[in-house]
């Protein structure tokens, strides 16, 4: 997939003007997001980050406010999520099955990753459904910021190394049920209950080898949650939101 050139082992000031580069396309469009490059740990924190993964996430940052600007220029709302996942695919010459396609839609959150499981794309929704900034979601790793059961963490990883291995090839509606997400070191410590549509392998355009994966899901309902369980336990251990009867505004 397409990387933007960088310098080989960028600042923290290069990563700030992408984020704010990158916020100012979203505000452009329309979408409120918190930069989030006053926190006053970012800088050392990527700054003890590997070179590699300096640029690789700085790079990112710049695909997507590349990607994001030509959505705009043809004169779409960033939020036209087939639009942006064609952007996506035309940029970085892959292709996703027909199938899948189908159930991209404004209402639902978009996630592509590489063979790394590294996100090379989510759809700009999905920032009404976090309380987490800009910087943290493009420099920090998931599990500091996000937390699911472990049944749900260990169905969806297995059903991504199956992908990334070449082993599943179709796409799959039903791969995991309706879950809850809980955001951690985050302003609101929102918790989202979600159900996946599809789980597909994304494709190099040019020889049909698996590229990636995509997830489509569709956000049920969300509340602030008071008490995030430190290490990871069975929903039911903890949850004492089974029915979601108030939801919150976006923040």
């Amino acid at each position: 997939m397409e990387r933007s050139p960088i310098s080989s082992n960028p600042s923290f000031d290069d990563f700030a003007d992408a984020l704010w580069g990158l916020a100012a396309v979203y505000q452009e469009g329309g979408i409120s997001v918190s930069a989030g490059c006053g926190d006053p740990s970012a800088r050392a924190r990527f700054e003890s980050t590997p070179p590699h993964l300096r640029t690789y996430i700085v790079s990112k940052v710049l695909h997507d406010t590349a990607l994001f600007q030509d959505v705009l220029a043809q004169g779409r709302p960033l939020a036209d999520n087939q639009e942006a996942v064609a952007r996506f695919c035309f940029r970085n010459k892959v292709r996703i099955p027909g199938e899948a396609l189908e159930l991209i839609t404004a209402d639902r959150v978009i996630e592509i990753y590489d063979l790394t499981l590294m996100q090379r794309f989510r759809s700009v929704n999905f920032f009404t459904y976090t309380s987490h900034s800009l910087l943290d979601l493009e420099s920090r790793p998931y599990f500091d910021l996000f937390r699911k059961s472990p049944e749900i963490e260990f169905a969806i990883m297995e059903k991504a190394k199956g992908i990334l291995g070449g082993e599943l090839k179709d796409p799959d509606y039903k791969f995991v049920g309706d879950h809850k997400l809980w955001e951690i070191n985050s302003p609101r410590k929102i918790v989202t209950k979600l159900r996946s549509a599809v789980v597909s392998p994304i494709l190099n355009a040019d020889d049909g080898t698996v590229a990636g994966l995509i997830h489509v899901c569709e956000v049920l309902d969300q509340r602030e949650f008071t008490v995030i369980p430190n290490e990871p336990v069975p929903v039911a251990e903890v949850d004492p939101l089974p029915d979601f009867k108030s939801p919150i505004s976006p923040a």
